[in-house]
């Protein structure tokens, strides 16, 4: 390859990488969807078992595009994986802290930590944890009695 060729082939790379970079969304728009998204994380909104990506950029007074894209790129996750996430550590960091949690029924946990089903509940505490739920909450209450 020559010279020119190559400088050409690496300057499309470039152009590529930071058109794929971007994610086309005015600065001040992102920079006020993050805002709101620490808000939202602050104040456990994802404990809603309800919220969709189109109710809460209704919030945000943005669109659910905008939203799910700020949150692709910044969070690098989709939105279902960003909520479950928010809720797997909310609810991991709960059961370390309340023995009154301790005692709930998986699907009582699930329902505290904003999941409508048990199954999606453990799956995701399983991918987060690397351990189900039943056996996370034995093993602090075992802690607890040494």
């Amino acid at each position: 390859m020559n010279s020119s060729k190559k400088e050409s082939s690496n300057k499309k790379e470039s152009e590529f990488i930071e058109r794929k970079s971007s994610i086309a969304i005015n600065q001040d728009v992102v920079q006020m969807i993050l805002k709101e998204l620490s808000s939202f994380e602050k104040n456990h909104g994802f404990l809603n078992a309800h919220i969709t990506s189109v109710l809460l950029a209704k919030k945000m007074n943005t669109n659910a595009k905008y939203l799910t894209k700020v949150i692709k790129h910044y969070r690098q996750k989709n939105f279902s994986w960003y909520i479950n996430d928010l809720r797997i550590a909310y609810i991991t960091k709960e059961l370390k802290t309340n023995t009154k949690l301790q005692k709930y029924t998986i699907k009582a946990l699930a329902l505290e930590a904003g999941f409508n089903s048990t199954e999606i509940f453990s799956k995701a505490f399983y991918k987060k944890n690397g351990i189900y739920p039943s056996y996370f909450v034995k093993r602090i209450q075992a802690e607890n009695i040494d």
